[in-house]
C-alpha cells in the first residue's frame, strides 16, 4: 500500500477519534475535512516524482475518488455535525437571537431567521440523542445572521486544541 493511502487514513482516523473522544461541545466541519481529504490527493500526486508511481487504474480511480470527494465536501461548507443534544441546541439558537435582537420564528427544527426583509433558514437533522446535523444559512445578507453564525462557530469549534496567548500588560 501507497504511503499517502496510509496517511491518509491516520488523519480521517485520528480525526474521528479527536471528535468522538472530546468531552466538549465540537463541531465536525465537511469543509475542513475536505481540505484534509484534498491533502491526501495531492501527497499521493507529490509521490509520483519520488518513485511511487501509480499502479494500475484501480490506484488512478481511487485518486480520482478522492479528489471528488474533497471537492464534495469543499462545496457542502455549510453542512456541520455537531454534538449537542437537540433541546439545547435550541436553546443556544433561542438566547443568540434573543441577545442579538434578531426576529426568530421556530418550527419543527427549523429556524427562520428574519432581520430588514431578508429571511434566512437554519436547520437542524438529528443523528442521535448527542449529534445534530446543521445546515447553516448563506453568510450574506444581515450582519445579525452573520455575528449568530460567528457566535456558533466559537460555539462548536473543531477537535483539535488551540493554542490561546494572553499577553498582560503590567
Amino acid at each position: 500500500m501507497n504511503p499517502a493511502w496510509l496517511t491518509g487514513a491516520g488523519l480521517l482516523a485520528v480525526y474521528a477519534l479527536l471528535v468522538i473522544l472530546a468531552r466538549r461541545p465540537v463541531g465536525l466541519r465537511t469543509a475542513r475535512l475536505g481540505w484534509l481529504v484534498l491533502f491526501v490527493a495531492a501527497l499521493r500526486l507529490l509521490l509520483i516524482p519520488v518513485g511511487y508511481p501509480m499502479r494500475g487504474t484501480v490506484e488512478w480511480i481511487a485518486w480520482c475518488g478522492t479528489l471528488a470527494a474533497a471537492l464534495i465536501m469543499k462545496s457542502c461548507r455549510r453542512l456541520w455535525i455537531v454534538r449537542v443534544t437537540a433541546d439545547s441546541l435550541c436553546e443556544q439558537v433561542r438566547w443568540a437571537c434573543n441577545g442579538l435582537f434578531l426576529p426568530c420564528t421556530e418550527h419543527e427544527r427549523t429556524f427562520r431567521l428574519g432581520h430588514h426583509g431578508a429571511s434566512r433558514i437554519l436547520t437542524f437533522v438529528s443523528l442521535s440523542r448527542n449529534w445534530q446535523v446543521l445546515v447553516l444559512p448563506k453568510r450574506g445578507g444581515s450582519a445579525k445572521v452573520v455575528l449568530l453564525l460567528d457566535w456558533l462557530s466559537k460555539q462548536y469549534p473543531g477537535p483539535l486544541p488551540r493554542i490561546r496567548f494572553v499577553l498582560k500588560r503590567e
